[in-house]
C-alpha cells in the first residue's frame, strides 16, 4: 500500500469562502429582488397618484418627473421646460418662498408652501408643494424632492368660509352698535352726579354683562348683571333683561319701587316670556346680577342680589352683603322673594358690584383664578384711591393675571363713592 498525503487546507479554506460568498450573493439577490420589488411599487404609485413629482439635483434642475406632473400642469414637461426653464428654484416663486426654501435647505428640514399658478390652458389653481432636501453621508445636499398637491377647493372653501365669517362678524359688529345704544349713555350716568367707575370688558365682540341705571322719584336704581352665555347668546339676554328693567320701573309705584320687588318682577317677566315652566324640562336661561338703590336725600342704600353680592367698604373695613343664592330664572331651590337689605351708609362709604368675569379669570395659561379672596383684597387695597385710578388698577392687574392667555368671560365691575 502506497499512501500519499497531500496538504489540501487552502482549497477547504477557498472552497469555505466561496461558501459564504454565495450566502451573501443570495441574501444580496433577496435584498435586490425585494427593494426592485419596492421600487417597482413606488414607480406604480409616483405615476399614477395625481400629485405631480419631481426630482431636481442639487442646484435645482428637474432630472425627472412623473405622469401626475403632466396631468396636473396640463402641460408636458418639454413644453413646460421651455415656458418656465428646468430649475425647480427658480419657476416663477415669488421672494417669500424663495428665502423659505432657502431657510428649510439651511436648517435641513421639509418645507411647504402654497402658490397660485396657471395651466397652459388657463386654469387658475392653488398648489401645495413639499419640498424635501436630500444630503449625502457629509451633509452635502445631493438631490431635491418635490411634491404638488391640487389644493385650489381647499382654497376656494377657505374663500368662501372667509367671505361668511366677514359677513357674520359685520353682523355682530352691527349688534354691538345696538347693545351699546341700549346701555346708558355715558351722558346720562355723569348727570347723575355720582363718582363711579365702570370696568366694562366683553370677552366677545357683544357682552352676556351688563349695567343699567335710572332715576326715578329722585332715587337713583343701578345694576350689573351677568346673563347665561356670551357672545350673541348672551347679548340677546342682556337685552331682554334691559328692556325688562325699563318697563319694570316705569310701571311700579312709589310705594313698590324696592330692589327685592324690581327682581321679583324681572323673575316672573323671564320666566314668563323663556317659557319657563318646569324645572329640568326648559333651558336654565336667566341671569345673575346686583341691584341698588340710592336715596341720597335719607343717606339709604338698598340692594338685593341673584347671586352677585355687593361689597360696601367703610372706615376701611370690608363688608359683603350676601346675595340670595338664585338666578333671574326658574331655580329648583327659589325662594318666594328676594330679600332687601337697608344699609343707612355714611359719607365716604365705597361699594362695588361685578360680575365673576374678573375673580374667575386664569392666570395666564395655567388653571389657576384670581379668585373672590384675592379680588376682595385688591378692592380693599384701592379703595381710598381716586375712582378713576382705581379702574386703571384693577385694569392692569387684570392684564398682568391674564398676560398671554385667552380671556375667558365677560368681565364688569363698577365701584362708586356715596
Amino acid at each position: 500500500l502506497v499512501i500519499i498525503d497531500s496538504d489540501i487546507t487552502k482549497i477547504k479554506e477557498a472552497e469555505e469562502q466561496i461558501k459564504q460568498q454565495n450566502k451573501k450573493i443570495i441574501a444580496q439577490a433577496g435584498e435586490l429582488e425585494n427593494k426592485n420589488f419596492e421600487l417597482a411599487k413606488l414607480s406604480i404609485v409616483a405615476e399614477k397618484i395625481d400629485n405631480a413629482v419631481i426630482i431636481a439635483d442639487a442646484k435645482g434642475e428637474i432630472e425627472w418627473v412623473n405622469s401626475g406632473f403632466e396631468r396636473l400642469h396640463d402641460i408636458t414637461f418639454a413644453d413646460f421646460k421651455k415656458i418656465h426653464g428646468s430649475n425647480l428654484i427658480q419657476s416663477n416663486l415669488k421672494p417669500e418662498i424663495l428665502d423659505k426654501i432657502a431657510q428649510g435647505l439651511k436648517s435641513k428640514t421639509s418645507i411647504v408652501y402654497s402658490s397660485q399658478t396657471e395651466t397652459q390652458n388657463g386654469k387658475k389653481i392653488w398648489l401645495q408643494t413639499t419640498l424635501t432636501p436630500m444630503f449625502d453621508n457629509d451633509g452635502k445636499l445631493i438631490k431635491l424632492f418635490a411634491i404638488d398637491s391640487d389644493i385650489t377647493q381647499i382654497k376656494l372653501a377657505e374663500q368662501q368660509i372667509a367671505k361668511q365669517h366677514k359677513s357674520i362678524t359685520n353682523s355682530i359688529l352691527y349688534a354691538r352698535r345696538i347693545q351699546a345704544a341700549v346701555l346708558p349713555p355715558t351722558e346720562f350716568i355723569d348727570s347723575l352726579q355720582l363718582e363711579h367707575f365702570i370696568l366694562f370688558r366683553p370677552r366677545d365682540i357683544v357682552s352676556g354683562d351688563f349695567y343699567w341705571f335710572t332715576e326715578v322719584d329722585n332715587k337713583i336704581l343701578f345694576t350689573i348683571a351677568d346673563c347665561t352665555g356670551h357672545g350673541v347668546p348672551g347679548a340677546f339676554m342682556s337685552m331682554l333683561g334691559i328692556s325688562f328693567l325699563n318697563e319694570i320701573t316705569g310701571k311700579l309705584g312709589v310705594k313698590k319701587l324696592r330692589p327685592d320687588y324690581i327682581l321679583n318682577e324681572l323673575r316672573a317677566k323671564v320666566k314668563k316670556y323663556l317659557r319657563q315652566t318646569e324645572i329640568g324640562a326648559e333651558a336654565h336661561d336667566g341671569m345673575d346680577l346686583a341691584f341698588g338703590m340710592l336715596d341720597r336725600e335719607q343717606k339709604i342704600l338698598q340692594y338685593a342680589g341673584a347671586n352677585n353680592p355687593l361689597i360696601l367698604i367703610r372706615d376701611n373695613e370690608l363688608q359683603q352683603i350676601l346675595p340670595d343664592e338664585m338666578p333671574i330664572g326658574i331655580y329648583y331651590n327659589e325662594k318666594a322673594s328676594f330679600t332687601n337689605n337697608i344699609i343707612k351708609y355714611k359719607k365716604d362709604d365705597v361699594i362695588y358690584m361685578f360680575s365673576d368675569g374678573y375673580p374667575d379669570q386664569f392666570k395666564g395659561k395655567s388653571r389657576r383664578k384670581f379668585m373672590i379672596k384675592r379680588f376682595r383684597k385688591l378692592l380693599h387695597d384701592i379703595h381710598k384711591k381716586p375712582l378713576l385710578e382705581q379702574k386703571e388698577i384693577l385694569e392692569k392687574t387684570l392684564d398682568d393675571w391674564q398676560g398671554d392667555g385667552n380671556q375667558l368671560d365677560d368681565v364688569l365691575v363698577m365701584g362708586m363713592k356715596l
